[in-house]
């Protein structure tokens, strides 16, 4: 039966036509930047270098979108417009990626507890911390530590 199944889909499937899911630039903004085809290259403004630069250097501060706007001298919701443009996410969801790959390195490249880890990037909440690095780095925290330890043996 399963044989008969596969043949007559086999021989329809070129005629159905299957939309690509879209999301909407907000959906967009949360998630993996754009593609390159959905961006347009121009060179980064100084304030979006800057706030990207603070993220980078400092993620374990407790930034929100108001502090970062102020240090820039721009409306939070201008900041967050030009941020997207420039790397396809808001800036708090670019400080989530970096925390993300930061406790990731922890978790590869020292003897750090998942816990203590997550602390050091500041994510006090250990579930709400594995949610979000399940989100970026595609499995849980505790099983990313595993992974390491198999690898290394």
């Amino acid at each position: 039966m399963q044989a008969l199944w596969f043949q007559i889909t086999y021989v329809i499937a070129p005629y159905i036509k299957v939309s690509p899911v879209r999301l909407s630039p907000s959906q967009r903004a949360h998630i993996r930047p754009t593609l390159p085809r959905d961006r347009r290259f121009a060179p980064l403004r100084a304030e979006v270098r800057h706030v990207a630069q603070l993220l980078r250097e400092n993620p374990e501060h407790r930034w929100s979108l108001d502090d970062l706007a102020a240090e820039v001298h721009l409306s939070p919701s201008r900041l967050s417009s030009v941020f997207i443009e420039a790397y396809g996410k808001t800036p708090l969801a670019f400080l989530t990626m970096i925390r993300a790959e930061r406790m990731a390195r922890h978790l590869r490249d020292t003897d750090l507890t998942v816990t203590a880890a997550m602390q050091r990037v500041d994510w006090s909440s250990r579930s709400h911390a594995t949610r979000l690095f399940r989100e970026h780095v595609g499995v849980t925290s505790g099983y990313y530590r595993q992974m390491r330890r198999a690898l290394g043996d």
